[in-house]
């Protein structure tokens, strides 16, 4: 089948275009994230070329940690609009720098308890279980 004069892409070859599984596209079409644009005899979803484009945002999207509804976000704004949706971008990309300096302070606050912990020296009997850990 064609679309303005192109192959339309089975689920399969939308997948294999843009490095995800087909989960993944089942997944994001359910979502609405991607949509088919027509169905095969036999019920099978095609999707526009375009769709490998929109796929491999997604893909990179996760890949940076951005959740399905911040790329649902995006896309709703890049279609309602004839801008890309840079400014949304930034800011979800802001809001997940913080997110990730949240995380890796609170590993360093951790991994400085660990320390300490193993570089006490052995501890008197008595502990319930290892004076190591239940000193502080």
């Amino acid at each position: 089948m064609r679309d303005d004069g192109r192959e339309l892409l089975t689920i399969g070859q939308l997948a294999a275009a843009a490095q995800v599984t087909r989960k993944a596209v089942r997944v994001w079409t359910g979502r609405g994230l991607l949509a088919p644009v027509d169905r095969t005899a036999s019920g099978y979803q095609l999707f526009a070329p375009q769709a490998v484009g929109t796929a491999v945002f997604v893909r990179r999207a996760r890949d940076l940690g951005l959740g399905l509804d911040a790329a649902a976000r995006i896309l709703r704004t890049r279609r309602e609009s004839a801008q890309q949706p840079c400014a949304t971008v930034r800011a979800l990309l802001a809001e997940r720098i913080g997110e990730i300096d949240t995380l890796v302070a609170d590993l360093l606050a951790i991994r400085a308890e660990l320390a300490a912990a193993a570089a006490r020296p052995e501890p008197a009997p008595g502990a319930e279980v290892c004076g190591l850990i239940e000193a502080e």
